[in-house]
């Protein structure tokens, strides 16, 4: 007799007969939003960039010389994710000297938990605003931040640097004035 699972996983429910990737059911709930250290990244993301082209993490890795990707959720609202911004902005040519890529995610809620109803504007906007260059995915519903990498609203900013070969190296909640030098210190494996 087949195990039915079934897992809710930003907000959409999933049904299934096995689990995935062939071990037990209940490891899979303890992975789903909770992207943890040493854990590789979900094969796909089911996210865009600001363009409206689909986002593949390998594909876009292996185009780059970048060995890590510091993917950093941001809200154009929250003042520290703004800080956060601007320090990657100043520190961009030294990030990129130890190899480290920046990708920031628009996560499109509104200071009050709404959903902002005109993301892709709002975020060039932003974007534009503050001279910000960095490649920029937006996760219109919330389903990459909330579903796939366990970010909430109340803990923006959150990046996470990943390795070029998708697995998770290190996660920072909110940038204290150290940022910068944890991000190369992990890049170069000092830590």
């Amino acid at each position: 007799m087949k195990r039915i699972e079934l897992v809710i996983s930003g907000g959409i429910l999933i049904l299934l007969t096995q689990p995935l990737w062939g071990g037990d059911a209940s490891v899979m709930l303890e992975r789903i939003g909770k992207l943890v250290v040493g854990q590789p990244l979900p094969a796909k993301m089911l996210t865009y960039d600001l363009d409206l082209n689909f986002f593949d993490f390998a594909e876009y890795a292996a185009q780059k010389d970048a060995t890590h990707f510091l993917i950093s959720f941001f809200a154009v609202w929250c003042e520290p994710c703004v800080k956060e911004i601007h320090q990657l902005k100043a520190d961009q040519a030294r990030l990129r000297r130890h190899g480290v890529e920046v990708i920031l995610v628009s996560v499109p809620i509104q200071k009050d938990g709404r959903p902002e109803r005109k993301a892709q504007v709002v975020t060039r906007k932003f974007l534009k605003e503050h001279r910000i260059s960095f490649y920029t995915l937006l996760d219109k519903n919330s389903n990459l931040a909330r579903g796939m990498f366990g970010v909430l609203q109340n803990s923006l900013p959150k990046s996470f640097l990943i390795r070029k070969d998708g697995r998770v190296e290190a996660i920072f909640d909110q940038a204290g004035n150290d940022f910068i030098d944890q991000i190369v210190a992990h890049a170069e494996g000092g830590r």
